[in-house]
């Protein structure tokens, strides 16, 4: 027997759980046989089973009694165990407590965020059917799958007439500029094995003009380009890629389910005849406006996955002050006005004139482009390509008496190409980020035409299509349509950290300050300083990672797995690490230890926005922390000050909903 306990007793030293587990294990059976249900269901209720302590405290407390026995019991034994296993029990049971409390807040993080946002869907879907009872959540899928199917064949047909019915003038202008650059090139996009994976209704809102639908489309195809002439493929790649967008339609409040299909089907909706639009987009039939929204859906805008998330425009400061002597203004009108300011500044750009954006910007924007955009045709100059736009966001409007302006935040990507005369560009870069703000201006009074929201490439006046041309008037009923005096115009385009964008991005945080000291709110943030998209976000870490102008295998993993975790396609990865390889890397980047520390802190709270960071997120924000010279034990401090953060809140926010319920 001594012989046995010499042999035992270095192991139970080591090990000195296992044997506390064993005794206790054998303990345990003869209790419950008598009914030991006591040991079932051991910690407090607390409160709905909640309260984030996990049971380690019970736990503990068993611990303490199990270890008193086996001391009194088998003191050779116990008294070991509980000189070398106490403490190590105690910090097992320690952090499987934190741990049970952490899945516990992201459990409640996500079931709040999923309950919230199924909550303003179920709410504003009801609205909708009760101003319009035939519509329906799948009939509007079905038919945004149909438009998605449509507008992919245009796009490789490089003709968007067939779709224009139910387009906005934003992105009409959009896909017409990428078909006259494609041209130039000798090229088309082909989309081969187009498949829509899956369709769900993302966000749904209304406001006194629109009512706003959101579907985020999951879809598959092979994606390259062919020679216009040949046909033969000259790039791209022959394997079917998935990828995810989101489609945002409008349409105004007392518009309703046509039985007979409407603009998506290529049917007047007013009418019901077959559908030709005319020079102003009216139907030859019955001159009825279709593309106004009053009528039937129409597609305004185009996101992609990283770069969208919910927005509520009642949040943005200057919008409620601005409606109260303007009614019909929206922001979504003016996001797609401002979408043909951007296609035609490119195309100003390429073409170097500023006739393609003359009618929509103010004569000093026009005579300051000239310079600082390289307009000509003589010399060597550059010119952007390949631009792709990530989103169009208002930040909000500044009032006053000489005019208001409006301040909106575009994200796009574009490769740098040179153009000597008017020979076809040459690249010279890998893709570039920018995020720039756009100021326009209206004079005070000027109230908008609801009929004419989504014709923002129109005359204000007549309806006639804004040309190109070195006038500054519209060309049939003579209108000035550059002084404000008849819709917004474009008065300054600048990076965000600009001097007078940041001054009138100033005003607008103090036009916030004295609202809500009047009306006793919680302020709305001025959007564009830290809310920088998932993108951005991964080229700041390209940025950072490959400072050294080597990227390693784990460096690359990291920045491969944040970027699958946001959304954002391998390719456009691709292009950001060649053009930091090649010293091109033109990104929006914190200036400051305070911004780096704000966007660290965002990509946080991105990450915890289904409760739980993953390793390839948690990875990519300590190798960012390590650039900010924050240790690992402050960075796992600043996720869990966020998690904490969106635990209280959705938990205050689902007890709501239960009892409104």
């Amino acid at each position: 027997m001594k012989r046995v306990h010499r042999l035992l007793t270095p192991f139970l030293l080591i090990n000195p759980l296992v044997l506390l587990f064993l005794v206790v294990g054998v303990a345990d059976v003869f209790a419950r046989a008598g009914g030991g249900g006591r040991y079932s269901g051991g910690r407090s209720s607390g409160g709905g089973g909640g309260g984030g302590g996990g049971g380690g405290g019970d736990g503990l407390i068993w611990l303490v009694f199990q270890l008193v026995r086996l001391c009194i019991y088998y003191p050779k034994i116990g008294i070991p165990v509980l000189v070398i296993g106490g403490p190590l029990a105690v910090f097992i049971f320690y952090k499987s407590g934190n741990a049970a409390k952490g899945y516990h807040e992201s459990s409640v993080i996500r079931r709040g965020r999923q309950m919230q946002g199924h909550d303003q869907r179920r709410q504003n879907v009801a609205l909708l059917k009760a101003r319009d009872p035939a519509f329906t959540t799948e009939g509007l899928l079905e038919r945004v799958r149909s438009a998605f199917m449509q507008i992919q064949d245009a796009w490789c047909n490089q003709d968007m007439v067939p779709v224009r019915q139910f387009i906005s003038d934003g992105v009409f202008e959009r896909f017409s500029l990428q078909f006259d650059e494609q041209r130039e090139a000798g090229y088309r996009n082909q989309m081969d094995r187009i498949e829509v994976l899956d369709t769900n209704l993302a966000d749904v809102r209304s406001d006194p003009v629109f009512d706003t639908v959101t579907v985020m489309v999951r879809a598959r195809a092979v994606d390259y380009s062919v020679d216009r002439e040949t046909g033969k493929a000259i790039s791209g790649s022959r394997r079917a890629e998935t990828f995810t967008e989101y489609w945002s339609f409008l349409r105004r409040p007392g518009a309703q389910t046509l039985s007979g299909g409407g603009l998506i089907e290529g049917n007047c909706p007013n009418c019901g005849a077959g559908l030709k639009l005319n020079e102003a987009g009216k139907c030859e039939a019955c001159g009825a406006l279709v593309r106004s929204g009053e009528y039937d859906w129409v597609l305004t805008e185009i996101t992609q996955a990283c770069e969208w998330r919910v927005h509520d425009d009642r949040d943005l400061p200057g919008i409620n002050a601005l409606r109260k002597a303007d009614p019909a203004f929206s922001p979504q009108s003016l996001e797609d006005r401002v979408s043909v300011m951007f296609w035609r500044g490119i195309a100003a750009r390429r073409g170097g004139t500023p006739d393609p954006i003359r009618k929509l910007a103010t004569e000093e924007f026009c005579a300051d482009i000239a310079e600082r955009w390289e307009l000509g045709v003589s010399e060597e100059r550059h010119i952007p390509v390949d631009c792709a736009v990530g989103s169009v966001d208002t930040l909000g409007i500044i009032l006053d008496d000489a005019g208001d302006r409006a301040l909106l935040e575009i994200r796009w990507s574009s490769v740098d190409a040179v153009r000597k005369g008017s020979a076809p560009p040459k690249k010279t870069s890998a893709a570039r980020l920018f995020d720039e703000i756009y100021v326009l201006r209206r004079k005070h009074g000027v109230t908008s035409d609801q009929e004419k929201a989504l014709s923002s490439a129109h005359c204000p006046t007549c309806g006639a299509a804004v040309a190109s041309s070195t006038a500054n008037a519209c060309e049939y009923c003579g209108t000035v349509l550059n002084d404000g005096a008849a819709d917004w115009v474009l008065e300054r385009v600048g990076p965000l950290y600009d001097p007078q964008i940041s001054e009138l991005r100033d005003a607008l945080s103090e036009q916030v300050e004295i609202a809500s000291a009047a009306g006793g709110s919680t302020p709305p943030t001025v959007g564009g300083t830290a809310k920088q998209g998932g993108l951005e976000l991964a080229a700041w870490m390209v940025h950072v990672m490959l400072a050294d102008n080597e990227v390693d295998s784990k460096e690359r993993t990291l920045i491969d797995g944040y970027a699958e975790s946001r959304g954002i396609p391998a390719q456009q990865i691709d292009q950001l690490i060649s053009a930091m390889s090649e010293g091109e890397l033109d990104a929006p980047i914190p200036e400051t230890t305070d911004q780096a520390n704000a966007w660290l802190a965002q990509m946080a709270e991105m990450a915890l926005a289904d409760g739980f960071v993953d390793k390839a997120e948690r990875e990519a924000i300590f190798a960012l922390g390590d650039y900010l010279e924050l240790s690992r034990y402050d960075v796992n401090q600043l996720i869990l000050r966020k998690r904490r953060d969106l635990y209280q809140d959705n938990k205050a926010k689902i007890r709501e909903l239960r009892r409104s319920q």
